[in-house]
């Protein structure tokens, strides 16, 4: 802090961006960039638009990377190609065979394609039954048919 002069804000910001400069690697924007585009997968569990927000959201942290450029963040279209990827094959499969090409769009219309493919997802889900809820206890080939089971396995009873 002594280096910089009189303890103003603006002396602050210099002694905390030595601190980061001292701290991160000297590449650590180029590592971070390579990893987002080449690495990020949509979880299972979340949804299109929860995982795009915080592609989003990584994006807007770039600029505090050294060299501390504020144009340091990804364009859009390299966001809308990250998600393009990040998804599972078989919503890629279906981009595909209805002509959608994500680099021709935004970021919120590819939200929206994907947002149709996952509630066509859930509505194609096998229902769970009452043979799904209920556990049956295997053991070793039994003769005695299951019925919940379906299998000669163990007496229905059990």
């Amino acid at each position: 802090m002594t280096d910089h002069g009189a303890e103003t804000v603006a002396h602050m910001k210099q002694c905390l961006n030595d601190v980061i400069e001292h701290i991160l690697p000297k590449r650590a924007l180029t590592y971070q960039k390579r990893a987002m585009c080449r690495f990020k997968h949509k979880p299972a569990e979340m949804s299109m638009r929860d995982f795009m927000t915080r592609l989003r959201e990584n994006n807007s942290y770039l600029q505090f990377f050294l060299p501390f450029d504020a144009n340091a963040n990804l364009p859009m279209d390299e966001l809308v190609d990250i998600g393009k990827f990040a998804v599972p094959l078989p919503w890629q499969r279906e981009m595909v065979l209805q002509g959608y090409e994500p680099a021709d769009h935004d970021t919120d219309e590819l939200v929206n394609f994907c947002d149709r493919l996952e509630q066509a997802a859930a509505s194609y889900e096998k229902p769970k039954t009452d043979k799904d809820s209920i556990p049956c206890k295997l053991k070793n080939k039994s003769s005695q048919w299951c019925q919940i089971c379906n299998m000669k396995n163990n007496p229905t009873e059990e």
